[in-house]
């Protein structure tokens, strides 16, 4: 690849939004080898294509300074981009000309009026599922589902039938839940910053919530009650670029975090002084920067797993204040590693190489890791991997613009493996500047262990996460994701037609624009007992998503 000039953004004063940060985006400029149907080209003509691209874009270079709105830096590092991704030797043009909204919207990925669920239908899940949501189903009769509406659930409830105890059972507080769904209405705009946002999560409790920007700051907020309020701003270390993953510990008293560095950071959140340590991952590579792109606490919050490139798991121990585990675990960079339940045995892993890989740590051995099993349907890599909890099914979000659900009992055969790294080793895109190029793919690759793909959001830029609805007030009845096009994209699990999309709407009465406009929106959640979600986007702000009528 030729030598490539690099930019990046500067602030703009008086947007009407409120926003000082010029909106960014990459474009990358190849003037070397193409795949092109047309005659190979001579040395001379090669060279003048290469020429005429870098001239085309430095004079948008210029245009924009002339105009006073772009800024030009040289970046020295080739892992200073907006992602999150160690893509060895790309250089690229990042400007204030390609924003998000600058890619074709018509590149979302339409999804299909009547979704594939042969296999989903045959599966323990739909029946488990349906059962505890109050629906029932049988081989020999179609699927019939008693709902009951909140007015009616409170009104029997007041005059004493729902059993002994008067409570509202869980399928009734799933029934009732799935009515108030967020809409995109009126979101709620609870923190403008001038920096992209990559992170935010609630607790298992709900009554924090935690963000991480580009501004190096861990940002903790008290949510409890439906308040929020500012609770403790931690300044982060060796933060390459942004914080690329946080996570709370169960016990609730420490908050851990991850860059481009090859250390985990861990802070407490309440007490009369700070405690902020370094836990050193030791990854024996002096010769190339570590990046660490998915945390975990185990169930006890005795040990935390990570995620990193080089196709790397690390296991760090606290109690031994050490690194007791370093797998290679996959071909190349792994995005995403989580735990499958609270028993901490089985973990799960997924990053560039598309493959899903499943762990049982009581078998494990570091000189010789080998998974008890492979999952594999997928075209492209894989930005995420959420678990239910249950050890037996969880998600992934892909490149390929889809989300797919897996059953760990059913593993991918030779086939399949062998299908998927086919497929990935075709893709010639960079999902970090690139839109999307390629025509969606809705048809299975040979092999294709998952049991249900989602399609109708996009995947461009980062690694954007796709999660569970929490259990407690929806039954895990949804999927919903991030968007590279700044919604938030809602799944009915069981149907795999989307049920809601939280995106840019206008005021009613101020007529001013709200929610993430078309900038990236990387991470979502979803606070385990009240219908409300927060976005977490490149636009610079944290959004708040409620059910209103309207």
């Amino acid at each position: 690849m030729s030598d490539l000039v690099s930019t990046s953004e500067l602030s703009e004063e008086g947007n009407t939004d409120g926003s000082s940060q010029a909106d960014h985006a990459e474009l990358s400029v190849e003037a070397d080898n193409e795949q092109s149907d047309s005659p190979q080209q001579s040395d001379g003509e090669e060279a003048s294509a290469g020429g005429s691209a870098l001239l085309e874009v430095l004079q948008y270079i210029l245009q924009g300074n002339a105009a006073g709105n772009l800024g030009v830096r040289l970046l020295m590092n080739r892992n200073e981009d907006d992602s999150d991704s160690s893509d060895e030797g790309l250089n690229y043009v990042s400007s204030s000309f390609l924003t998000s909204r600058h890619y074709n919207r018509q590149r979302i990925p339409r999804p299909p009026d009547s979704p594939d669920t042969s296999v989903l239908d045959q599966s323990d899940l739909k029946h488990q599922m349906n059962y505890e949501s109050g629906c029932t189903s049988s081989p020999k009769t179609h699927t019939s589902c008693m709902r009951s509406s909140l007015p009616r659930l409170i009104g029997m409830r007041e005059i004493g039938c729902l059993g002994d105890n008067g409570s509202i059972s869980v399928a009734g507080r799933i029934q009732a839940s799935s009515a108030f769904l967020p809409t995109k209405h009126n979101p709620r705009r609870l923190l403008k910053m001038r920096q992209k946002f990559f992170c935010g999560v609630y607790n298992k409790e709900g009554d924090l919530f935690m963000s991480s920007c580009q501004d190096a700051q861990l940002r903790i907020f008290d949510t409890a009650n439906g308040q929020w309020a500012e609770l403790k701003s931690i300044p982060c270390k060796d933060v390459g670029w942004s914080v690329l993953d946080v996570d709370f510990s169960h016990g609730g008293n420490h908050v851990i975090y991850s860059s481009w560095s090859e250390y985990i950071h861990i802070c407490n959140i309440r007490g009369d002084s700070d405690s902020h340590q370094a836990l050193h991952l030791n990854p024996d590579d002096i010769y190339n920067r570590s990046g660490i792109f998915s945390i975990q606490f185990n169930f006890d919050d005795s040990e935390i797993i990570a995620g990193a490139n080089g196709g790397l798991i690390y296991i760090y121990n606290r109690e031994l204040n050490n690194r007791t585990m370093k797998l290679h675990a996959h071909d190349d960079d792994l995005s995403c590693v989580c735990f499958a339940d609270d028993s901490g045995h089985i973990l799960y892993s997924g990053g560039e190489d598309g493959i899903i890989k499943v762990w049982d740590r009581r078998i494990l051995r570091e000189e010789s890791p080998l998974p008890v099993g492979q999952l594999a349907g997928h075209y492209d890599s894989v930005t995420y991997i959420d678990s239910r909890n249950d050890a037996r099914y969880l998600l992934t979000n892909s490149k390929d613009q889809s989300i797919k659900l897996w059953d760990i009992r059913k593993f991918a055969s030779t086939e399949g493996i062998e299908a998927t790294k086919k497929a990935i080793s075709r893709q010639n895109w960079d999902y970090r500047w690139h839109p999307y190029s390629g025509k969606i793919v809705k048809k299975k690759l040979p092999g294709d262990c998952s049991l249900m793909t989602y399609y109708g959001h996009s995947v461009i830029r980062t690694l954007i996460r796709a999660r569970f609805s929490p259990s407690f007030n929806t039954g895990q009845q949804y999927i919903y994701c991030g968007d590279g096009f700044g919604r938030v994209v809602i799944y009915d699990l069981l149907s795999g037609k989307i049920c809601q999309i939280l995106e840019k709407t206008y005021n009613s009465v101020t007529g001013h624009p709200e929610g993430h406009g078309e900038e990236v929106v990387r991470d979502v959640s979803w606070h385990p007992y009240d219908n409300n979600i927060i976005s977490s986007g490149w636009d610079g702000t944290l959004q708040m998503w409620e059910y209103h009528c309207g």
